[in-house]
């Protein structure tokens, strides 16, 4: 008696870049906590008799051969010699079929057969009602490291990251003139407790980058970013300011001044990006969501600049004085 495995998801993604995932067989814990460590135990890395020896997550290990495989289209692996669970061996078809430039359905349906003895039909039972879940839960996986490679995205983010850290001076170090010139050295601000609205906006970005796809957490940048930058942007208004009110130098304001031409470019490219990517009403509404906790972010940010200069806990009320 088998018990059969059925489980769907759809990867906003494009169908060679999830074949990408699944075709390299060696690196499955890559994408999967289900998977503690892969190696790959057979010459070919892939393709009909590849071999990978799996640590299984919270316990258990198996070997898995591939013994049916059509490039870009479906895979068949095999699951043989399993210890620590209650399972003899599986065989498990992986589908991938297009839906769009943009759009992948993941299928995997398998075959299990439970290990004998008098408890075997109850353990059928059971791995009836747990499998489905794991097996959704890996193909989810998979579809969210496809995601996370959508060509141009990795690539304008690393733009952006060296256009921030790259060159003589990093932006970290401009940032520092500025306040250096207020009388404050960088070793007293690397030690200072950030406040209540810069900390809030440091846990919202990194939360926000940690559990959402690449996509989100460039969405959460680009309008923020693209409003900074520019001629009539937040930085271009602000450097003159800060220079012929306020009495700063130019040294101490350059972190403004650089921003108001990079930002631009920054959030145009990331931009474009989410609109060649978001073309569907779910993931609009993604990033939708995503731009407004950006835009929240950066407002927590403000508010941590206020509350060090002036020292009160307060928060911007949502609308102008």
């Amino acid at each position: 008696m088998t018990v059969h495995v059925e489980a769907k998801t759809v990867a906003k993604a494009p169908a060679s870049v999830v074949w990408e995932i699944l075709d390299d067989f060696e690196n499955v814990a890559d994408y999967t906590d289900q998977v503690k460590t892969s190696t790959l135990a057979s010459d070919n890395t892939t393709g009909v008799g590849a071999v990978r020896q799996c640590d299984l997550a919270p316990f258990g290990s198996t070997n898995e051969r591939i013994l049916e495989y059509v490039p870009q289209e479906k895979m068949v692996i095999e699951l043989y010699d399993l210890s620590g669970m209650p399972i003899k061996g599986t065989l498990s078809t992986f589908t991938v079929k297009p839906l769009g430039e943009n759009e992948t359905e993941l299928s995997f349906s398998s075959e299990v057969e439970p290990k004998g003895g008098i408890a075997k039909g109850f353990l059928s039972k059971r791995l009836e009602s747990r499998l489905p879940k794991g097996a959704k839960a890996m193909l989810d996986d998979l579809a969210h490291a496809a995601e996370e490679r959508l060509p141009g995205l990795s690539e304008a983010v690393l733009e952006n990251y060296m256009e921030e850290l790259a060159g003589p001076k990093s932006h970290v170090d401009i940032m520092f003139q500025f306040l250096e010139e207020g009388g404050i050295s960088r070793e007293e601000a690397e030690t200072t407790d950030p406040t209540p609205g810069t900390l809030a906006a440091i846990e919202m970005i990194l939360g926000h980058c940690q559990r959402r796809s690449a996509l989100e957490g460039v969405a959460m940048l680009a309008l923020v970013e693209s409003q900074h930058g520019g001629p009539d942007g937040a930085a271009a208004l602000v450097y003159p300011e800060l220079i012929g009110h306020y009495g700063f130098s130019e040294h101490a304001a350059e972190t403004y001044r650089i921003h108001a031409e990079q930002d631009v470019g920054h959030g145009t490219r990331q931009i474009d990006l989410l609109r060649l990517y978001a073309t569907d009403d779910a993931t609009q509404k993604r990033v939708r969501h995503a731009v407004r906790l950006g835009l929240n972010a950066w407002n927590l940010e403000w508010d941590g600049h206020v509350q060090a200069m002036t020292g009160n806990r307060e928060y911007w009320q949502g609308h102008s004085p």
